[in-house]
């Protein structure tokens, strides 16, 4: 059997919508390396562990439709879309009224009964709130709710998306990444089939051969992030290999980053030629600041010293 070759690559999913279909604990796992990635994650799953349920709950200051709510969405072959950017934008509280206008569709959302009505071709979505219903609209961004005859809770965490219900086909379409990471196998291989037709990046927890990407242990020291993978022979070797990686790459590594890139920008910005420039890198590099941080003896640049120190260290 081949063993399969990956290619590692950093993405940067600031912003990106990621789907995660699954609430347990590999789920979760994938949901918060996300999040911390700046992604826009959308959840699909019935239930969520009790650390993702606090999590929607706690940061949850914007949401579609928060704790106690429903949204009823109804659609055949269309979503109903809250749309940014080129779009006209009318909000009014208590006696006003706020349309949001965009394509084909209105939305018109009421204050005090609050009633929000998502209008669109010959299909209409009710989404009724308890005492305020919050929009939240996204410039190159897509809010999308997808729903046939069932009832959806959907709870909006800033970076973090709940639509309580299982996976349907067509929940993946504008995804940057999916993660198939339900406790059904055959979830996972519908999941995968779709991102696959669909051209989107798809990791299968169950199963990997069935995806397109894996994910690797991942140890990060501020700038410095370091990826472990055994490409697929075993999670808790590629753990193991982690645990001893962050014996050998400390706290002090942060700092010691944070130190370095500020020379670089600053010798960057002050130096035209690229012969000087690497020159102050390479001196850069031999000065001893790591030890000092570990010994508690550095004492962070001015910038009159980093003036003095590209000056004296410019020539040979």
């Amino acid at each position: 059997m081949r063993v399969p070759v990956y290619l590692p690559i950093m993405l940067d999913c600031t912003a990106q919508r990621c789907v995660v279909i699954g609430g347990g604990t590999v789920a979760e796992r994938k949901i918060l390396g996300l999040l911390e990635a700046a992604a826009e994650v959308i959840v699909i799953s019935p239930d969520l562990t009790p650390r993702l349920s606090e999590l929607a709950e706690k940061q949850g200051t914007a949401a579609l439709a928060g704790r106690g709510e429903t949204a009823e969405l109804m659609e055949q072959d269309e979503r109903a879309e809250i749309v940014g950017q080129d779009e006209r934008a009318e909000v009014v509280g208590q006696d006003e009224r706020a349309e949001v206008v965009g394509q084909d569709e209105i939305t018109e959302v009421v204050d005090q009964d609050e009633r929000a009505e998502v209008v669109g071709q010959d299909e209409r979505a009710e989404v009724v709130g308890q005492d305020e219903i919050t929009e939240v609209v996204g410039q190159d961004e897509i809010t999308e709710v997808v729903d046939q005859d069932e009832r959806a809770e959907v709870v909006r965490q800033g970076g973090l998306t709940w639509l309580a219900r299982c996976y349907a086909s067509g929940d993946l379409r504008g995804a940057f990444l999916v993660y198939a990471a339900s406790n059904d196998r055959d979830v996972n291989e519908a999941v995968a089939r779709e991102a696959r037709s669909l051209g989107i990046p798809v990791n299968v927890v169950s199963h990997a051969e069935t995806g397109s990407f894996i994910s690797p242990g991942v140890l990060r020291r501020g700038r410095l992030t370091v990826a472990v993978s055994t490409s697929g022979a075993g999670p808790v070797a590629a753990g193991q290999i982690k645990g001893l990686l962050e014996e050998v790459l400390g706290a002090e590594y942060e700092p010691y980053l944070e130190f370095l890139h500020t020379m670089r920008t600053e010798i960057k910005k002050r130096e035209a030629t690229s012969e000087v420039r690497g020159r102050l890198l390479r001196k850069l590099g031999m000065l001893d600041v790591l030890n000092e941080i570990r010994q508690g003896t550095f004492i962070e640049w001015t910038p009159e010293l980093i003036d003095g120190w590209i000056a004296a260290n410019r020539e040979e």
